[in-house]
């Protein structure tokens, strides 16, 4: 039974009932926007549009803790089509945990040499071996810091060397 309130005369569901099914219809909406669904209600263009800035505002936060995924030719079509299939968990590191066992599930062949890359940079592993943007890349993770041989040409953080902070251990 829900409670009603008076006011003005005028009988209105509680609070918490109105809240209750704004959050469960603001859930539905956002769940079908994220999955590239058009909800009920919405003109479909203007939807399809906003679920797309949506995912990419993911995939963005995403290859902000991982900008390895960046250099990857086809890592956001493959992340759209992951963030597609699967709500958001967390944080946008257990999302880039997430999208990269789903990736090699889904027989993305790069998944598997960014997944070593991001051991690397998460402190879980010491070195990767992996092809990245065309190019075969080894990481180095030593203590805080993750070094890419051979140096990337237009990657000056670090030194010759082309070592960069890593997001740290987790």
């Amino acid at each position: 039974m829900t409670s009603l309130r008076t006011w003005a005369g005028v009988r209105s569901p509680s609070d918490a009932t109105v809240r209750d099914r704004l959050g469960t219809r603001h859930h539905e909406v956002l769940a079908a926007l994220l999955a590239g669904e058009v909800p009920a209600g919405f003109e479909p263009r203007t939807t399809r549009v906003t679920g797309l800035v949506l995912r990419r505002k993911r995939w963005r936060s995403a290859a902000s803790v991982f900008p390895m995924l960046r250099r990857q030719p086809g890592a956001m079509d493959t992340f759209d089509r992951y963030a597609c299939e699967r709500r958001s968990s967390g944080c946008a590191h257990t999302d880039v945990a997430a999208f990269l066992a789903w990736a090699r599930a889904a027989g993305w062949r790069p998944a598997a040499g960014l997944e070593r890359c991001w051991q690397v940079e998460r402190g879980t592993r010491r070195t990767a071996l992996a092809r990245i943007g065309g190019r075969s890349v080894l990481l180095v993770g030593i203590g805080p810091w993750v070094y890419e041989f051979p140096p990337r040409a237009d990657h000056h953080v670090g030194g010759a060397w082309g070592g960069s902070r890593s997001h740290g251990g987790g």
